[in-house]
């Protein structure tokens, strides 16, 4: 993630086809994924920027590709990553755990667009699966696995935008706010449940235009299970939800309304989270 550039936070399992050769044990080392012990346990963990250390991260270790997930589970006896790969049982590639309470380790050759859940073994001998709570993408529903994806890998052209806006005074200028619910606001007669991301911006920017709107603000898009919530039953606080494509088709259609002059504000919902146990 480039610091620069805070995130919009905001699938289709891979078939089982890795044998024992492709799997890696996990490698426990602080130069993977660099997180600040002390930091994290002066809050309980609580920090604006942890979207950044926990969760699943693509990266490289000893020059293998392969994802590092850290996750945040002080009561648990064991913590493993469960997925395609090792046939989603419980203890195959488990996480190291820490003082502060936080697993973490090292997944090799486990990649983008693969699905995986935590396996949690309690204190009282139960395991239990949840998905990850800093996932950047998530199955569409009903499935609820997450699923690890690269934020880095959009090329963004919105520079002007980005310019425009840190130097123009927004309490001086006219704005006109249409705000939508991405998922209601039209749908398509061809059978499909809803829209793209890419179908929406082509649509929802040239409404703005016509309307004279200056910005959108959606309605919650970080990822939810119920349709009827409309967004407000959160289960992924870091995932924009999978119904309208994958996070750089989010992001594409930021970028476009940014390229067309509309500026865009994303709902977010910070105290009504879905008790699914599923979740997190």
């Amino acid at each position: 993630m480039n610091a620069s550039r805070q995130p919009f936070q905001l699938s289709n399992s891979v078939s089982l086809r890795a044998t024992q050769a492709h799997i890696r044990p996990f490698k426990h080392t602080r130069e993977v994924m660099s997180i600040n012990v002390e930091e994290a346990t002066e809050d309980q963990g609580v920090r604006s920027t942890m979207y950044r250390e926990l969760g699943a991260h693509v990266c490289q270790q000893d020059g293998i590709d392969g994802t590092h997930f850290a996750v945040w589970a002080p009561n648990a006896r064991e913590v493993s990553v469960i997925c395609d790969r090792n046939g989603w049982h419980h203890g195959q590639h488990l996480l190291y755990p820490s003082d502060a309470g936080i697993w973490r380790g090292f997944y090799a050759h486990l990649v983008t667009g693969e699905s995986y859940k935590y396996s949690i073994r309690t204190h009282d001998d139960r395991i239990i699966e949840k998905a990850d709570p800093y996932a950047f993408r998530c199955e569409n529903r009903p499935q609820t696995a997450s699923i690890v994806a690269d934020l880095d890998s959009y090329d963004w052209s919105d520079g002007d935008w980005l310019t425009h806006r840190a130097t123009t005074d927004w309490f001086a200028e006219p704005i006109s706010i249409y705000e939508v619910q991405l998922g209601s606001w039209r749908r398509p007669k061809d059978g499909r449940e809803y829209f793209d991301y890419s179908e929406l911006a082509d649509m929802l920017i040239a409404y703005c235009q016509q309307m004279g709107y200056t910005h959108l603000q959606l309605m919650p898009i970080t990822e939810y299970p119920f349709d009827g919530s409309w967004g407000y039953q959160v289960t992924g606080y870091f995932a924009a939800t999978s119904r309208f494509g994958e996070p750089q088709g989010l992001m594409d259609f930021v970028d476009r309304c940014h390229q067309a002059g509309i500026g865009v504000f994303v709902g977010w919902v910070g105290v009504v989270r879905c008790g699914d146990v599923l979740g997190s």
